[in-house]
């Protein structure tokens, strides 16, 4: 195993590729908040672009809530880890098959499974439907996945 952090050490492609040429990985992973989700997925496509067999693995808050959607326009985009992801990251690595993996988002050719969005709608409509129970105009609901 090889960690590269790119917040310390500063981002350069030919730091990157120099680190997968030599060390010849079968998966590289990231993580993120929405502050930098763009530039830790513009570090998996060019991984990707170093070596289109590696995969990629993204988590993270952004990626967390945002699975379906991180998949579907990042293409170089493998696996997706929601909520709390070290025994999860564990199974992948280990070669657990991604059907027996809970906490995870990923692609099966150009498919999607496991569309997050459908579980943010029907907390939404919960929430919505609890609002109107209690004749409560306004409200928040605060919840955490993983």
């Amino acid at each position: 195993m090889q960690i590269l952090d790119l917040l310390v050490s500063r981002y350069a492609k030919e730091k990157i590729k120099g680190k997968i040429e030599k060390y010849q990985p079968d998966i590289i992973g990231t993580t993120s908040v929405t502050l930098n989700f763009h530039t830790a997925s513009k570090i998996l496509k060019y991984c990707k672009s170093v070596n289109k067999d590696i995969i990629t693995i993204f988590g993270g808050p952004h990626v967390t809530f945002t699975a379906g959607e991180t998949l579907t326009e990042a293409p170089w985009i493998d696996v997706v880890v929601r909520g709390k992801g070290e025994m999860t990251t564990l199974d992948i690595v280990n070669g657990k098959k991604l059907a027996e993996i809970d906490g995870i988002t990923y692609r099966i050719a150009e498919l999607v499974p496991y569309p997050f969005q459908q579980i943010n709608d029907k907390i939404t409509k919960w929430a919505k439907e609890g609002l109107l129970k209690y004749n409560l105009k306004d409200g928040h609901l605060v919840w955490r996945w993983g």
